[in-house]
């Protein structure tokens, strides 16, 4: 979507188009790739958009 396209970078993600062949050749990157993924990188670029996190901040100011 538009709003995953201002989130995922090349440091914590991978989009892909909506169709069997973009999401072989993302999975094949991924693999390709995997000896430099960090996880505990990709969860602090997105720590803000936890469930919890955007309950607290968003959804409870926004109903009181």
């Amino acid at each position: 979507t538009y709003e995953n396209r201002k989130l995922i970078t090349e440091t914590n993600g991978l989009l892909c188009k909506d169709n069997a062949f973009s999401f072989a050749e993302a999975l094949e990157l991924c693999f390709k790739n995997r000896q430099a993924v960090d996880s505990a990188t990709i969860r602090n670029t997105l720590e803000e958009f936890e469930w919890k996190k955007l309950v607290t901040n968003k959804l409870l100011p926004f109903l009181q």
